[in-house]
């Protein structure tokens, strides 16, 4: 399901996991490093920032949750843009939410109406003229997070195109979002946390037998651990949620070459856009 963020601070800069791109290449994975990208005149948040991390580069970004749902905070779909910008498609992991021809301009698909399947790796085919396109859907997601010793009502954007970052991100939301309903009725706000990179196997279940495994640095979320430790006082079966963070093996279905992370780190809106023309 795509899930799209309601938080209503102002957006001040954006977290990404690799160097910027160099020309039409790709900027090198920071691997447990993290670098923070400012929006323009934000001169105050970007001082506030390095009084606090004391770098650009953090290997540990300390937030909070600021919505009352995790998932309020949380973006997750597979996205297409025209080399202007403009979204040509965007589905979660079995339909249409959205697509638009970009030669016509029609609205083909609108709210997920009418119904059009989709599955992961699937491309949008058009024709221009005699020629004949494909706009091929990428993993996008997107983490709004607040950081409080920055003492502003401002957000960072928390951009990954990693599809095992997404099973690994919503499975620790989930466990957040488990303690808030188990502890303050559902209310998620005001939960410390820490969002890190750690390295982790990756096995793909192959369809027809066998398995693939590899490593990779996976953007992980816990609760701070002066709250968890409140926490675990608190609920009896406290041990059920404090394994949802172990370090654990990710199983997927979905074949390693649909991952964005093979092309690229940091494709943000524009760098994941493709001439489409």
């Amino acid at each position: 399901m795509t899930r799209k963020q309601q938080s209503a601070f102002p957006e001040v800069g954006t977290i990404h996991k690799g160097e910027p791109k160099d020309g039409e290449r790709f900027g090198a994975d920071l691997n447990e490093r993290f670098r923070v990208e400012f929006a323009p005149d934000t001169t105050e948040a970007q001082m506030r920032f390095y009084a606090a991390y004391d770098t650009y580069h953090p290997i540990e970004i300390r937030g909070m949750i600021a919505s009352t749902s995790v998932w309020d905070s949380w973006y997750f779909a597979n996205e297409a843009y025209t080399s202007g910008g403009q979204l040509i498609a965007a589905a979660d992991d079995s339909q249409f939410l959205h697509l638009r021809n970009p030669v016509t301009g029609e609205l083909l698909v609108r709210n997920g109406e009418p119904f059009m399947e989709y599955a992961p790796g699937q491309v949008f085919a058009y024709q221009r003229g005699e020629r004949e396109f494909e706009a091929k859907l990428k993993p996008s997601g997107r983490l709004n997070l607040f950081l409080p010793e920055l003492e502003q009502f401002v957000i960072f954007t928390l951009k990954t195109s990693s599809f095992y970052d997404r099973i690994n991100i919503e499975k620790h939301l989930a466990a957040i979002q488990g303690l808030a309903n188990a502890l303050n009725g559902g209310n998620a706000a005001g939960i410390p946390i820490r969002v890190y990179r750690r390295q982790g196997w990756v096995t793909w279940n192959k369809p027809g037998g066998g398995a693939i495994r590899s490593q990779k640095w996976l953007v992980n979320i816990e609760p701070e651990s002066t709250w968890a430790k409140q926490a675990m006082k608190k609920l009896s079966n406290f041990a059920s949620f404090g394994a949802a963070f172990a370090d654990a093996e990710v199983f997927v279905d979905i074949d390693p070459a649909l991952d964005e992370e093979e092309e690229g780190l940091d494709e943000d809106v524009k760098s994941m856009q493709k001439d489409w023309k």
